[in-house]
């Protein structure tokens, strides 16, 4: 039973591999173009014109490529069906095509031009033409027909039916083949060459066959691969082929089209033919066409067109399958896939190495001499391992580095592992204890953490190593230093000693060459470098290779000089991780494809033209290098653009300024159409525009022009508006200057007049209350005259007549100094103390700067109302307070502790009396001419009654007066 399950288990085996390797495949690096344009399309016909633009001939019509999209070709007037064929320019580089009907088409400005009918008696099941040398038309349809002179003529007509085989490449000497009379038809200037027999042995393989020249030696061919060299007279046998169709794009490039699918590259080397691997079996190839710096064009049914920058470029894939990481032994490439399995890849041959090698899926390294214990067979291979049951023992393998013949330091997601006795100065512990297998580890800490990067300084026995934030120096002392940079932690990729320096390949600093711990050089965007954010960096041949987020690139340190690598050398911009060499080849993992590229031809020499249909001002088209004035009406400016290099437009930029607007430079896609500029503004204007490939610029197109200004903008314009403005303002100026004049008149009468009436009021209501006090003065003269108080009486008078004197001074001035009023308040005042006697107490105080003037006897007539209204009824001590209070305001605060507002209304109703109503209307009446006078509300007055528990004790009047700074 053991024998058959060991068996049966070798048979699962086998079948495993062989499907693994029926899934196998390799070919040409590529790419996919208008995928979706021709998802139901048949292209019939393609070809990269000399205009440097792809034509295409389909089912449905002629299509070109411009600005990152396929445009469809207007079908011409009178045009039978949609159907284009046989793709073909002339030596002026016309295009011109056919349809199955026998019409013939040139492309002229972009639009399809009917040229002629092939007549019917010349026209055969199929179409296809070519020119000569001299430009003669030659169709191969029913024979052989050329057009010369817009006649035709009929150069030769098989005596049977047969298959042409029409090799137009050399033009000069068309061969056409006639396997009927066993001949090549050789058309030379529109006439037969000399002719070629073949052997009648070679012509019974094939009713058809094909000829052309392989570095000048002519061969023939028939569709199952029976190969006649016609220089030794031999017949050669080529396996596989089932040719439908064979198609020469130069001297040493014959293409076999498939009946099925894919097609096969046919040339010769030392005089020996080579049949390379059929490329693209998944594809229908239907037509085929080589740019001139040899870009394969192929055409497909309903999947597009496959282009191939590189023919010399190889992809190796497998399907279902990602390959993860690569590595070069000495005699192949050894390839890890997202399963862990691992491969060996050797002159174009795949095989499974080993099946689930790898348990995390990390990295696969080889170090020569190095005997790490985990593979027999290849004892240099590292790869993610296990003992026994232990998975991940060093855990995921990230990078390494062998520092002598048999020892490498390894750095893993658990932290820096060492395998052999070499870097003995540090201090390493043994790990792995209990597996005799393997023997010789050691790690150079126990506490595990992410190591992503190694290196080692064999000069100064310095270990350099990364983690995920930290770049860390370990020197032979054991000394443990963290290299920055400006203060910064430095997060590095990728570590690599070198002729005495450590680079280190940073995310976000570029790449950094490091000294003793020391960063002594950066290499960053400013010189050069696509991307600060750098995976991987490698010495070969004195060159430094990059690859980064935007692509890869080689770097020469001794002339600064920069090589890139991108879609035109068939790798996508920015998907290489992880690189190699072997046999003079790069290596590159993209997008889980192994590519394999010739080191001495890595970069394609770029061939591109940015053509530049319309620059139009308004109405008027510019030409290049013309200067031209245009009118202000024409400033829309519109630029249109034709970037013509399929294989560099993914890297390709198209920058323009318009000096005048702004001298800085923009940048847009090489696939930009237009670019438009509204409404400029007058002036002098030059419009620049070049290209940007990698680090090559081109010279800039010009258009100078210039946009002068309306007549609004002009200098008789301006002299007219300004003459015009003058005159305006001077009729205006006197018109207002003789209306300002009577205004002004009538306002100083107004004002005089106002003035006047200000005055003669003020004048009326003080000569209203100047005998109002006088006949209050009176009564109490008379009273103590009757009183027989002569003193009393005498001194009275005395003060009265003071009194009378500054009342009437006083009466004729608007506004007297402040100690003048209360000096006048004081007078009034001891007179009413005269009056009184001991049973009236007064007092006066002024809190302020007294450089002041105030309107003359404005107080009075309060103070007089309280004597009157408020003491004289009162029984007892009668008391007075008069305060005066200047900040921003003069406020004069008068208080009485008399009967009352209410008490004394009631008594001068008994009385039938008007004084106190008189006295409020005559000061409200005034207060309201001094604010008109000096302009402003500013004077005002609020008489208040106080009160305690409901009695009457007293009136507060304050008084907010208009003052006058002296100044």
């Amino acid at each position: 039973m053991k024998v058959y399950y060991h068996i049966a288990r070798l048979f699962c085996v086998f079948i495993f591999c062989a499907s693994l390797f029926h899934s196998y495949a390799q070919q040409s690096s590529h790419f996919y173009l208008g995928s979706d344009e021709f998802a139901n399309r048949h292209i019939y016909s393609l070809i990269h014109h000399s205009d440097k633009l792809l034509y295409v001939g389909t089912n449905d019509g002629l299509l070109v490529y411009k600005n990152g999209a396929f445009e469809t070709i207007k079908p011409a007037p009178g045009q039978i069906g949609n159907s284009i064929f046989s793709l073909v320019g002339n030596s002026k580089g016309v295009l011109h095509c056919a349809n199955l009907s026998g019409q013939l088409f040139k492309v002229i400005d972009g639009r399809l031009v009917y040229l002629d009918q092939l007549p019917p008696e010349f026209l055969g099941s199929g179409v296809m033409f070519t020119f000569d040398a001299n430009d003669i038309l030659i169709v191969v349809s029913d024979g052989i027909v050329k057009r010369q002179d817009d006649q035709w003529q009929r150069i030769y007509n098989p005596s049977t039916q047969f298959q042409f085989q029409v090799n137009p490449f050399d033009r000069s000497n068309i061969l056409t083949s006639d396997s009927s009379n066993a001949q090549i038809i050789c058309l030379q200037n529109g006439a037969f060459g000399p002719e070629v027999m073949l052997p009648t042995e070679f012509i019974g393989f094939s009713s058809s066959f094909f000829s052309g020249r392989l570095n000048g030696d002519l061969i023939s061919m028939n569709n199952q691969g029976t190969i006649y060299k016609h220089e030794d007279k031999q017949i050669e046998y080529l396996k596989g082929l089932n040719v439908r169709e064979y198609i020469q794009v130069d001297d040493n490039q014959i293409w076999a089209l498939d009946q099925t699918r894919g097609l096969q590259l046919i040339s010769m080397k030392n005089k020996e033919l080579n049949l390379g691997a059929l490329l693209f079996e998944s594809e229908f190839i239907s037509s085929i066409s080589r740019s001139n710096n040899g870009t394969i064009f192929l055409g497909t049914f309903n999947h597009g067109i496959v282009v191939i920058p590189n023919i010399d470029s190889d992809v190796t894939f497998i399907e279902n399958r990602y390959l993860a990481s690569i590595c070069a032994t000495s005699s192949a490439i050894v390839a890890l896939d997202n399963s862990g399995s691992i491969y060996a890849i050797s002159d174009n041959e795949l095989t499974l190495y080993k099946e689930k090698a790898s348990y995390e899926r990390g990295n696969v390294m080889s170090f020569p001499g190095v005997n790490f214990g985990i593979d027999p067979n290849q004892k240099s291979l590292i790869y993610d391992f296990q003992l026994g049951k232990i998975k991940t023992l060093i855990g995921v393998l990230k990078d390494g580095v062998q520092i002598d013949e048999t020892t490498a330091i390894l750095a893993t997601s658990k932290g820096l592992f060492r395998k052999g006795e070499g870097a003995n100065q540090l201090n390493w512990i043994d790990c792995f204890n209990g597996f005799n297998d393997f023997n010789g580890w050691s790690r150079l800490s126990p506490k595990s953490y992410r190591a992503r990067a190694v290196t080692f300084d064999t000069k100064n026995h310095d270990l350099y190593y990364s983690t995920q934030k930290e770049l860390r120096q370990l020197n032979a002392k054991g000394q443990l230093d963290v290299i920055k940079i400006d203060g910064e932690d430095i997060a590095c990729n990728d570590l690599i000693y070198k002729n005495g320096f450590v680079w280190c390949a940073t995310q976000k600093y570029g790449i950094l060459k490091i000294k003793n711990g020391k960063i002594v050089k950066k290499i960053s965007i400013d010189h050069g470098l696509g991307n600060a954010y750098v995976f991987k960096i490698e010495f070969y041949d004195a060159k430094l290779f990059i690859s980064h987020r935007s692509g890869f690139q080689i770097y020469n340190e001794s002339n600064h000089r920069w090589k890139s690598i991108g879609t035109a050398e068939g790798v996508k911009n920015g998907s290489v991780r992880s690189f190699t060499f072997h046999n003079s080849k790069l290596y590159v993992l993209s997008r889980g494809k192994l590519i394999s590229l010739p080191l001495d031809q890595l970069e394609k020499k770029p061939d591109y033209v940015l053509h530049i249909p319309l620059v139009k001002l308004g109405s008027f088209e510019l030409k290049e290098g013309r200067e031209s004035s245009y009118s202000y009406g024409q400033n829309h400016l519109i630029v249109k653009f034709d970037f013509r290099g399929i294989e560099f437009e993914s890297e390709a930029r198209i920058q323009y300024r318009l000096i005048g607007l702004s001298d800085k430079w923009k940048e847009m896609v090489s696939t930009t159409s237009e670019v438009e500029f509204n409404a400029l503004a007058a002036g002098e204007y030059e419009l620049q525009i070049r290209t940007k490939y990698r680090s090559v610029i081109t010279e800039s197109q010009c258009y100078p022009f210039n946009v002068t200004p309306p007549f609004w903008q002009t200098i008789g314009f301006y002299m007219l508006i300004v003459f015009f403005t003058i005159v305006v303002l001077v009729v205006f100026f006197r018109f207002r200057l003789k209306r300002s004049r009577i205004e002004q008149k009538r306002a100083l009468d107004r004002q005089k007049m106002q003035t006047d009436l200000f005055e003669s009021e003020l004048k009326a209501l003080r000569s209203q209350m100047n005998p109002h006090f006088i006949f209050n003065s009176l009564n109490s003269i008379q009273a103590l005259v009757l009183k027989e108080d002569t003193e009393s009486s005498y001194d009275y008078i005395t003060l009265f007549a003071k009194l009378v004197r500054n009342t009437l001074n006083y009466s004729n001035r608007e506004f007297i100094p402040i100690e003048s009023e209360l000096e006048f308040l004081e007078v009034y005042l001891s007179l009413e103390k005269l009056r009184f006697g001991d049973s009236f107490n007064y007092e006066i105080v002024f809190d302020g700067d007294k450089n002041i003037d105030v309107p003359s006897l404005l107080v009075q007539p309060f103070i007089e109302n309280a004597l009157v209204h408020g003491l004289m009824h009162r029984k007892g001590l009668k008391e007075l307070s008069i305060r005066f209070e200047l900040t921003d305001l003069l406020t004069c605060t008068i208080i009485d502790n008399g009967i009352g507002r209410e008490k004394s209304r009631e008594i001068q109703k008994r009385r039938n009396g008007d004084h106190e109503s008189f006295a409020l209307s005559a000061i409200e009446q005034r207060m309201n001419l001094l604010n008109k006078q000096l302009g402003d509300q500013v004077g005002s007055y609020k008489i208040e009654d106080l009160y305690k528990d409901t009695v009457a004790t007293g009136t507060k009047v304050k008084i907010v007066i208009p003052f006058i700074p002296h100044y």
